[in-house]
């Protein structure tokens, strides 16, 4: 017999039935890492669906969450609980957006990919060229203050990484039926965008009372000057053809 799966629903901390519907499919699908990922977590308390795992079962994992008061009051409760006091998950306080969504989790040894923001006219190579440049970070482990000048290389043909790189580029571009003549001042776009919108996301994470990652804030900014700055890259960006 068939069991509908939120007739295996309890509620422990989440707001509705998600607690029980979620151990089920792990009583299935297995505990894997015991590893878990809140995004918009509030304080990991609050109508959570990851608290019953860190608390009664175990799990690691990161909160992020954007407001500043919700984070402090998560991290004081999970390093002064007995069950979780020796090794606290982590907490994030920044804004996610599929451009950063990546790098909040990544230095806490998780991976999201988040594409659900993509559209077909322009933005997919925007979040291409991103996600390429990330890619490249994560799988080089490219320490923070090398990023830029590694990225630069990455886009202009210098790297071991770039034609594998430069070739997704290309299929993006093809597939796309993006002109040529586009591609430079789209890339570089792209990265002024993601410049300004770190600042942004500073900004108002800032008047939560919360304080982004450094690494993260000024990345974008830092390869857009580099791309602005470099011959081989610019508004007339041709490595990739």
């Amino acid at each position: 017999m068939e069991l509908p799966v939120w007739e295996t629903g309890l509620r422990v901390f989440s707001q509705y039935d998600e607690d029980g519907v979620i151990l089920f499919l792990l009583a299935v699908l297995g505990t894997g890492t015991r590893r878990f990922v809140d995004l918009g977590a509030a304080d990991g308390l609050r109508a959570s669906n990851t608290a019953n795992l860190a608390l009664n079962f175990g799990f690691d994992g990161v909160f992020v969450e954007s407001r500043g008061s919700d984070v402090a009051d998560g991290v004081r409760f999970y390093e002064s609980h007995p069950d979780t006091s020796a090794s606290p998950p982590r907490f994030v306080c920044d804004w996610i957006t599929r451009e950063n969504v990546n790098a909040l989790v990544s230095g806490a040894g998780f991976t999201a990919v988040d594409w659900e923001g993509a559209v077909r006219h322009g933005l997919p190579l925007w979040d291409l060229v991103y996600f390429l440049a990330h890619a490249m970070i994560v799988l080089e482990r490219v320490a923070a203050d090398a990023a830029p000048a590694a990225i630069a290389d990455l886009f202009a043909g210098r790297s071991p990484g770039s034609p594998h790189a430069l070739a997704w580029v290309r299929r993006m571009v093809e597939a796309l039926a993006i002109p040529r003549e586009l591609v430079g001042p789209l890339a570089l776009t792209s990265w002024l965008h993601h410049g300004l919108s770190a600042e942004q996301r500073t900004a108002a994470v800032r008047r939560e009372g919360g304080e982004p990652s450094g690494g993260l804030t000024r990345l974008p900014r830092l390869v857009a000057e580099r791309w602005l700055a470099d011959p081989a890259l610019g508004a007339r960006w041709s490595a990739w053809a």
